[in-house]
């Protein structure tokens, strides 16, 4: 499966893939929201995961999702974001964008390929 993942903080960024790969997926990387969406076009992604707030994009991950619904290269790609926030809000705000799944960080190695596995279904 080839995934993109959507996130601002290198870190992050960075384990999100090595778990990613280590289950056998291929990765495309984005460090903000602008190129998360040009590789969403171009490269065809099968499951994308957004984080929901990044500090140094035109926009946040919420309008990503949302721009990646309305364009018909993207509406039906799987979408899994994830948030450091709790609130209840944020959790269905992700949904209605238009977010598949969502995940809550701090997560776990299991807890991140289960909700891929689960979306790939």
């Amino acid at each position: 499966m080839k995934i993109l993942i959507v996130e601002d903080e290198p870190i992050t960024l960075k384990a999100i893939k090595l778990i990613v790969e280590s289950a056998g997926h291929r990765t495309l990387l984005a460090e903000c929201s602008e190129a998360g969406l040009d590789l969403a076009i171009s490269e065809q992604p099968d499951l994308a995961l957004v984080d929901l707030k990044m500090r140094e994009s035109a926009f946040d991950g919420l309008e990503l999702i949302r721009q990646l619904r309305a364009n018909p290269a993207t509406a039906n790609l799987l979408i899994i974001a994830h948030t450091a926030s709790v609130s209840t809000a944020n959790l269905a705000a992700a949904r209605l964008a238009g977010a598949d799944d969502v995940l809550r960080k701090p997560f776990r190695q299991r807890e991140l390929l289960e909700i891929i596995r689960h979306c790939a279904q």
